[in-house]
């Protein structure tokens, strides 16, 4: 993981911070009890949730708020 930090240019960390901020926004707003159980890590664009939810729906529904934020990457590209 480090060598992937120091390899991002300072664009593509800023634009990960912004897509974390929006990600974490939108999860508060919408849903406020993942947002206190799902943490959010995005490197070059790609969206790691990581925690524990009580529903697959939980999952579904946090998978979705990230693919909605603008700038999140498909894995593999």
């Amino acid at each position: 993981m480090s060598a992937a930090r120091q390899e991002r240019t300072i664009g593509n960390a800023i634009d990960d911070v912004r897509i974390k901020t929006t990600l974490d926004g939108k999860l508060a707003k919408d849903m406020p009890g993942l947002y206190l159980s799902v943490s959010t890590t995005v490197v070059e664009g790609r969206v790691l949730l990581a925690g524990r939810v009580s529903k697959p729906e939980d999952r579904l529904n946090a998978t979705r708020v990230a693919w909605s934020v603008e700038g999140v990457q498909q894995g593999g590209q």
